[in-house]
């Protein structure tokens, strides 16, 4: 079939827009097994959740100084120590660079692993 069978093709009608989801305020979703809590330095968080990299933390902040330290490291979402590997997740690419221009010897220095990986 085509054009020679004297068939002519229609245009699809595309549906139209309906911004549901613009300025949702609100519990909208309800999911029991998700919460939502203020995001937290990460120095704080580690000392509850990874209490062994404490100590590495705090050789990294003698090194970077207080205020490298707060502008670096304290924003990281998470920090994972597996053998000679140190993985880090910062929240986005401008501080997965910056981290990897600046901290990357005083990572392995502080926490003694031979290789970072840093992911977003």
């Amino acid at each position: 079939m085509g054009l020679k069978d004297k068939q002519i093709l229609k245009p699809l009608a595309m549906p139209k827009f309906n911004p549901v989801w613009k300025d949702v305020e609100g519990d909208w979703c309800r999911n029991e097994s998700l919460a939502s809590v203020p995001f937290s330095p990460l120095e704080s968080r580690m000392a509850k959740e990874k209490p062994g990299l404490s100590d590495g933390l705090e050789k990294l902040r003698s090194m970077l100084g207080e205020e490298n330290f707060r502008k670096f490291i304290s924003p990281l979402h998470n920090l994972t120590k597996n053998g000679n590997m140190l993985l880090v997740v910062a929240g986005d690419f401008l501080q997965r660079s910056l981290l990897e221009r600046e901290c990357i010897p005083s990572l392995k220095k502080a926490f003694g692993v031979s290789s970072v990986r840093i992911v977003v």
